[in-house]
């Protein structure tokens, strides 16, 4: 990583750089705990034959954030089926100390045995439903308590696809928070330009959590789509 480790490699001949997830995640934190000692660090990477398998492995990136970090607490999310329990307790091994179960909106119950090993760990962990916009408010309830049942420190809701108006973040949220006795996260997309707006509306409604980024990932998030959403709700 050339901003973190260059200058310790000026006489090698040959070195590899890491993949973008490394790239990416490895600089943050190790920049960040040159001012001070972020609370929280998370890094995500996923390694399937769905998905394509990365030159560094993600243990690796892990060790180089635990490297850097003092006294914040590293994360990790796991997606049922892509990893494994087995990569939970290496994680847990090589120094992250929360995770994120991530799973459809509709299928919390895949989560609960990656659940208990990490809560087994002592890990701070959340069940986190994506797609929520697929789902209505007391489905992903139902959804949400099953995580609860299952001893989550806390619910996220990811609106994954950026689908959702603030009115409709209110409404699966303020239902979460009043009827869950756990606290309720919000994950906002960019994708219709509504990710602060959003946000703010989680917030009203008692979200303790929102996720941010230091960077967004325009290729996602065209303005044509957001134009024909526009153009399809309210004839702009």
């Amino acid at each position: 990583m050339p901003c973190v480790n260059l200058e310790s490699l000026s006489e090698e001949m040959n070195f590899n750089m890491v993949t973008c997830g490394g790239q990416a995640t490895v600089p943050i934190a190790y920049a960040i705990n040159q001012a001070a000692d972020s609370e929280y660090t998370e890094i995500i990477s996923c390694i399937s034959s769905n998905y394509g398998f990365s030159q560094t492995w993600d243990m690796e990136l892990i060790e180089e954030a635990v490297s850097v970090i003092k006294h914040a607490r590293l994360g990790a999310l796991l997606i049922p089926g892509i990893g494994t329990i087995t990569d939970l307790k290496e994680a847990y091994q090589r120094g992250v100390r929360a995770v994120r179960i991530v799973t459809h909106v509709t299928e919390a119950d895949m989560s609960l045995q990656h659940i208990k090993a990490a809560k087994d760990m002592g890990m701070f962990t959340a069940g986190f439903l994506m797609m929520v916009h697929m789902a209505e408010p007391e489905q992903i309830l139902e959804q949400a308590g099953l995580f609860k049942d299952a001893g989550v420190d806390y619910v996220n809701l990811a609106d994954s696809a950026g689908h959702l108006l603030p009115e409709e973040v209110r409404k699966r949220v303020s239902l979460l928070s009043e009827k869950l006795s756990i606290p309720v996260g919000f994950h906002a997309q960019n994708n219709l330009g509504l990710a602060a707006a959003n946000s703010l509306a989680a917030v009203e409604e008692r979200a303790s959590y929102i996720d941010g980024a230091c960077a967004g990932d325009w290729a996602q998030e065209p303005e044509t789509a957001r134009l024909r959403f526009l153009r399809h709700c309210w004839n702009v």
